[in-house]
């Protein structure tokens, strides 16, 4: 099993380390901090620190409703002046003292990422995204520079929020390059026609659509039907855009190669696999933690113990109601089955689990090949033992997180009584000393219940995803 080592998420580039330091991050990750967070207390934190460091940002929408804005959303858009990026490690540090830890870096733009910060309220996980956007990209046109979005910006209750303007035309321009509005934004629309009045909003929707469409855009803005021409307007809008532009589209599209080719390179998605025998609670805990991380990530899917790509999963490796009642193999059978599975483990990863990772997935495994170490008779394996621990070796590296789920005997035969408690009793112990051999293996207790479990397996996660930031040194906008 892998000790959790002291986290320092993104202060690598700053000249901020400390031993001291180090050592509150880590009990930050692994605590999570000894205070009660909340989410108002992380945007009071946050707002504070930009302050306090002198950085130039604006709130792009939907300030007027923080925090409430945010506990459905999870999602903060922030314009930065591209000078004051250089700072934010100092923000990250602030907050993570705090236990508000960043979790992830999704750079879904050259010059913009989305940090995803995690923290526990009592043994709830937590999360929020914010957005950092050293210009405004959609669609691949450059609307507007980092310098040009926060030049306008005012104070409002403590928190510097872009003005009217350029609050209209960056929803505007988003919301047609994605073409979903909510009813919100619609209102929020109606409400910056009325403050901008109806010549200064016209000749935002003239400079996005041209003249013929202006009148149009606005009375679908103030009739809240704004969301019915999002389909109609983007061939508009982009063609407009990149041919008053076109050097600008072809920056952005060099751009946008640099940042494909890092993303490659760096998958920020992760990969975990849950060991253990039946009963020990493996379904109930995956539940959970595709619950409690789907914000973290982008996509999520799960497999049971391999892809299943070369040969196909069919009923008989599944869960049975006695995994051991089919007989064994014949020696010969069983290492051509098991060079099948070896091959459709790394078959499988090439075509799916590292598309997956590359595009910000969650990758569950509920049971592995690990698995047929400790219970060769649930996958009827009858050849030789060297062999299975041989290809363990050269299994594809996916920078996986392994679990091993335990508890007592008495325990799991009340959730399920497939094995005799001999044979459990065995299983046990093969299982945890298999935890001992693997790399970022960890042993869970689940006799303690779903919740202490859930939030055991999160700490764990989150501190391997802050420790994992932490090592790329990426600065924060590149």
């Amino acid at each position: 099993m892998r000790d959790i080592s002291p986290i320092d998420p993104l202060l690598k580039e700053s000249a901020l380390r400390s031993d001291e330091g180090e050592e509150s991050l880590a009990s930050a990750v692994l605590a999570i901090a000894g205070v009660q967070q909340s989410l108002p207390d992380l945007l009071r934190i946050f707002f504070e620190t930009l302050d306090r460091e002198d950085i130039r940002y604006c709130v792009l929408h939907s300030w007027g409703k923080l925090p409430i804005a945010l506990e459905s959303e999870h999602d903060l858009d922030l314009a930065i002046h591209p000078d004051d990026a250089r700072k934010l490690p100092i923000v990250f540090r602030t907050l993570t003292e705090r236990g508000y830890v960043p979790l992830q870096r999704l750079n879904y733009e050259f010059r913009a990422s989305a940090f995803i910060f995690g923290w526990f309220e009592d043994l709830a996980p937590k999360n929020l995204m914010v957005d950092f956007a050293c210009d405004h990209r959609e669609s691949g046109v450059i609307w507007k520079s980092g310098e040009a979005l926060v030049a306008g910006r005012q104070k409002v209750d403590g928190i510097w929020v872009a003005d009217p303007a350029t609050e209209f035309s960056y929803l505007l321009t988003k919301k047609v390059s994605k073409g979903f509005m909510s009813p919100r934004v619609a209102q929020r629309l109606v409400e910056l026609v009325e403050m901008l009045g109806l010549p200064n909003a016209e000749n935002i929707a003239s400079e996005l659509f041209g003249d013929g469409r202006k009148k149009q855009v606005l009375q679908a803005c103030l009739d809240r039907r704004f969301a019915e021409m999002l389909s109609s307007l983007k061939p508009v809008l982009l063609r407009r855009a990149t041919s008053r532009h076109p050097l600008k589209a072809i920056r952005y599209f060099l751009e946008e190669g640099v940042r494909l080719s890092r993303r490659c390179r760096r998958p920020t998605g992760v990969s975990l696999v849950f060991l253990g025998p039946d009963g020990v609670g493996k379904s109930t805990l995956v539940a959970g933690l595709l619950d409690a991380l789907k914000p973290v990530f982008r996509l999520d899917q799960t497999f049971h113990w391999r892809p299943g790509v070369v040969v196909p999963i069919r009923d008989g490796d599944g869960a049975l109601s006695n995994p051991h009642d089919d007989p064994p193999r014949g020696a010969m059978l069983s290492v051509l089955f098991l060079l099948g599975f070896f091959l459709d483990f790394w078959v499988g990863h090439i075509l799916r689990i590292r598309p997956l990772l590359t595009r910000s997935g969650l990758v569950i495994f509920d049971r592995y090949y690990y698995d047929v170490l400790v219970d060769s008779k649930r996958y009827r394996y009858a050849g030789p033992k060297w062999l299975l621990r041989v290809m363990a070796l050269f299994l594809p590296d996916r920078d996986e997180l392994v679990f091993v789920l335990d508890a007592p005997e008495q325990v799991i035969l009340s959730r399920k009584r497939q094995l005799p408690e001999e044979e459990l009793r065995r299983m046990r112990v093969d299982y945890r000393q298999l935890s001992t051999r693997l790399k970022q293996c960890y042993l869970i207790e689940t006799q303690s219940g779903p919740q202490q479990t859930l939030a055991q397996a999160c700490r764990i996660v989150f501190a391997h995803l802050a420790g994992r930031l932490d090592s790329r040194e990426t600065p924060a906008f590149r």
